[in-house]
């Protein structure tokens, strides 16, 4: 028996480097294609074990069909995409000696040390006398057509980014219901504001489950039982793998549903779907909806199960990072800060409890010269004398019932917006508490005191448990802000109401 993973090289920056929102659709549908459709055109389905994300595990009977396999679908995506890096190794493994839980990992480590000794060397993009592609920067030649580039205008493109608008073209108009407009630039993202938001979901404890699997079957493993239990272990790794995917493309569509709800027919329908694969969830919308977006798809994720061996109902979880910022911002960079902020969401998950479970959510607003990691910005421009502004990241559902940082606190503190509108007070004197608490506790009690806006404070406190410091209206016990992410935000903040 012969074990095949291949995956795409470098997936990342050939989805998000363009900043041209149809080629980056376009060239996640590709790594669909070839990871799923291609696969499965090559293949019979019991050689599949699991495809789709940029990777797909496959299994033959004979190393000359492993062979042919690898070479056939590297010609084909050789002459068909020559923009994408394919990386493939085998593993041999005798199914009646072999464990295949120890063969699965073995292919998995290898797939991982061929990428990191991987090295494309010095590539000579172009002689010096071509004309370059403008959004790949390669050497590309002049092309006059109105459907691919939307416009009667000459542009410059390279094959790879004419391979990514034609597959958009072919494929890319999921996700938009009857009746709406397609959004088919980033600054149609905009309706109040000139931000969009990139937002990146991750499935929590994947890797763990993974291990809980090959765990559960290695105990099964006697001498006179191998081959039974390497057929038994496969199609366990079959049925987790659809039963993922199944789970949050059913979420997503369910977000879907909503976006239905904030939009009238007629508009632009302002969310695409940029990457679906599995647990790994990438899409761009309306900048004020982007928080709310991902508040909701973790809410809804969380409410699914997969069933494992012997019954076992798994709930399922996930973080997501919300990067906020102008629709002319570089999309890669803002793709790069959702992740971050999504890894962000995942330490905090863990940080007081190895065991804990749920869901939850980081933002960023991208402001001004804001430059540097998430965790660089973080210490610049949010920390005061060790004590921290921002509660984020925010639990979304799961073991959070006793901490301050629960979504439902951060809505609650946003509508003081509400309560200030009510009683006629400028909303300017919310935004400078902003400022203000960059001076510290005191300075800020002080502005409270002086602008007469504790009574304010007070009635919308009334809505949550939080417990406050004596005399103060903004901060805990513990010396933490809870209005200063809401005030932040607040211009850039709708709600999601599902009917």
């Amino acid at each position: 028996m012969y074990l095949v993973l291949f995956g795409i090289g470098a997936k990342q920056k050939y989805i998000f480097s363009s900043n041209t929102l149809r080629e980056n659709i376009g060239a996640s549908l590709i790594i669909e294609q070839i990871t799923t459709e291609k696969t499965a055109e090559l293949l019979e389905e019991k050689n599949i074990v699991f495809s789709g994300g940029g990777n797909s595990l496959c299994v033959f009977n004979d190393e000359e069909r492993a062979k042919q396999f690898v070479n056939s679908i590297s010609e084909w995506v050789l002459k068909t995409y020559p923009g994408i890096k394919l990386t493939a190794v085998t593993q041999y493994c005798n199914p009646a000696i072999d464990r295949l839980t120890d063969q699965v990992e073995k292919i998995f480590i290898k797939m991982a040390e061929k990428k990191s000794a991987s090295f494309d060397g010095v590539r000579n993009r172009a002689m010096g006398i071509e004309e370059l592609c403008e959004s790949t920067g390669m050497p590309g030649k002049k092309c006059k057509n109105s459907k691919l580039f939307k416009d009667s205008d000459y542009h410059i493109a390279s094959v790879d980014s004419i391979k990514k608008l034609e597959k958009y073209e072919e494929t890319g108009y999921q996700y938009i219901p009857k009746g709406y407009k397609e959004v088919i630039k980033f600054e149609e993202l905009k309706k109040n504001k000139n931000y969009m938001a990139v937002v990146h979901i991750d499935g929590n404890s994947m890797g763990l489950m993974h291990n809980k699997i090959r765990a559960y079957y290695n105990e099964k493993y006697h001498e006179q039982n191998i081959s039974i239990i390497n057929d038994a272990y496969l199609e366990e790794l079959r049925n987790f793998s659809s039963q993922i995917t199944e789970k949050y493309q059913q979420t997503f569509n369910q977000l879907i549903k909503a976006f239905t709800n904030v939009y009238e027919q007629g508009e632009p329908f302002r969310i695409r779907k940029i990457v679906l694969a599995g647990d790994d969830v990438t899409f761009v919308t309306q900048g004020e909806l982007g928080v709310e977006a991902a508040r909701l798809f973790l809410e809804k994720i969380s409410e699914k199960e997969i069933v494992l061996y012997d019954d076992e109902d798994i709930k399922l979880h996930a973080c997501a990072g919300v990067a906020l910022g102008k629709t002319n911002y570089p999309f890669y960079k803002l793709y790069e800060l959702a992740e971050q902020l999504c890894s962000n969401a995942k330490k905090e998950l863990t940080k007081d409890n190895l065991n804990a479970t749920g869901c939850l959510i980081d933002w960023h607003l991208k402001q001004g010269d804001q430059k540097g990691a998430l965790s660089d910005i973080r210490n610049r421009y949010y920390y005061l004398n060790d004590n921290c502004l921002t509660l984020k990241p925010y639990w979304v559902a799961g073991t959070a019932e006793n901490k301050v940082n629960r979504y439902q606190n951060f809505i609650n503190a946003l509508a003081v917006k509400d309560v200030f509108e009510k009683h006629g007070i400028g909303q300017n004197k919310i935004k400078e508490i902003r400022n203000v608490s960059r001076y510290g506790k005191s300075i800020t009690e002080s502005y409270i005191r002086e602008y007469n806006l504790t009574d304010y404070f007070k009635e919308n406190n009334q809505n949550n448990d939080i417990q406050f410091d004596d005399g103060n209206v903004i901060y805990t016990t513990n010396n933490e802000n809870v209005y200063f992410d809401a005030i932040e935000i607040m211009d850039y903040f709708e709600r999601i109401e599902e009917q």
